[in-house]
């Protein structure tokens, strides 16, 4: 999958104002269930994450993620630490 970029997000919103979605339109996160789930204004944060590779047990094959950079511990991390946009969402 490729991973959205400050960059892109920045063209995403640009062309939704340009479309008339308005400033104050509501933002909402889909998380595939019955419902969607509204997104705290203070949620968008700067972080620390590792990339990482996982092993399917079935099949053999590897899959990338990214870890943060506070709990790689618990990853065999492969890359460098890098700067991450995060929707820091917690109920």
């Amino acid at each position: 999958m490729e991973i959205m970029t400050l960059k892109q997000l920045k063209t995403t919103i640009a062309a939704l104002e340009a479309s008339g979605v308005g400033e104050d339109t509501p933002i909402f996160l889909d998380t595939g269930w019955d419902s969607i789930q509204e997104l705290d204004p203070d949620a968008l944060t700067v972080k620390q994450a590792r990339p990482f590779q996982i092993q399917d047990v079935l099949t053999k094959e590897y899959y990338g993620g990214f870890v943060l950079e506070e709990k790689a511990h618990t990853k065999e991390t492969t890359g460098d630490k890098q700067d991450v946009l995060v929707f820091d969402h917690k109920y």
